[in-house]
């Protein structure tokens, strides 16, 4: 890693104050942070995701649904998290993805 964990999650809330809302390069860029092994950074992550997407971001739900996917259980664990903040309230498929999801047992 060339930047430090603290660096990096500060770097990722800032550019969610200043992000247009639905810039997909940001929506990217909040899935890579999500996969970090670092819980700042996924916590980040997160957050921009939620804010730069808002409810109802198809590319939001889509990376989030292949972060389902990620072999590790803390990053799955976010994606679905932020899954349940931008989905809206009766999407079936995020309901569906959060179902599949509760049934997982890999630690």
């Amino acid at each position: 890693r060339t930047r430090p964990v603290k660096e990096i999650a500060s770097t990722a809330l800032e550019l969610s104050e200043v992000a247009q809302s639905g810039d997909a390069k940001v929506v990217r860029l909040a899935g890579q942070l999500l996969e970090d092994r670092e819980e700042e950074v996924r916590r980040a992550g997160s957050t921009l995701m939620v804010r730069v997407a808002g409810r109802g971001d198809q590319q939001a739900f889509e990376v989030c649904s292949q972060l389902l996917q990620h072999r590790s259980a803390l990053v799955r664990k976010s994606a679905l998290e932020v899954l349940g903040k931008v989905a809206y309230e009766g999407d079936h498929r995020a309901r569906d993805e959060i179902l599949h999801m509760l049934g997982d047992r890999d630690p």
